[in-house]
């Protein structure tokens, strides 16, 4: 009888337990996917998306600002390249047209990548939005293998598994 009456009250704290602890893995599980889609939501938003008004004033900022200081130094590369292939070539006396073209077309190239900075920026936030957006919402759950697993194996009436879910 005493051994009946201990049995129920095992009993009764490991559904207790059982209970909480699956409530408390519900809970968690629901507060990390409202996580995970805040973050997937947030993270696929292009600057134009989030404010046009900030994209407009850092392209402002790129055009007068970062594309002059830019397009100085890359003068200042270009002229020093130009009298280095001048002085290493004997002062002029040994000068190949096709190391002159392939210094042009690096400039030019460069000058290129210089005044579409900006419009390549956007694109790579475009294209990680593209990326975010193609992954699946069934990939960013919890399995619901891992809750399942836990409740079997606290079934085997260890008392002492349950207990030890809150305290670690």
């Amino acid at each position: 009888m005493l051994d009946g009456i201990i049995d129920g009250i095992k009993e009764f704290f490991f559904e207790m337990f059982k209970g909480s602890t699956e409530s408390f893995l519900n809970m968690i599980t629901e507060l990390f996917q409202k996580s995970v889609d805040t973050v997937q939501t947030n993270v696929s938003e292009t600057p134009t998306e989030f404010s046009q008004t900030i994209v407009d004033n850092l392209r402002v900022i790129s055009d007068t600002a970062i594309l002059p200081v830019a397009g100085l130094i890359l003068t200042y590369v270009f002229c020093y390249e130009l009298y280095q292939l001048v002085v290493e070539k004997n002062r002029g006396g040994d000068f190949e047209t096709g190391q002159l073209m392939f210094l042009i077309i690096k400039t030019s190239a460069m000058i290129y990548l210089l005044t579409n900075a900006f419009d390549i920026t956007l694109a790579v936030f475009d294209l990680g939005k593209w990326i975010t957006d193609q992954v699946p919402s069934s990939a960013l759950k919890i399995p619901d293998s891992i809750k399942d697993n836990l409740l079997n194996s606290m079934e085997e009436g260890d008392v002492g598994a349950a207990i030890s879910m809150w305290f670690v």
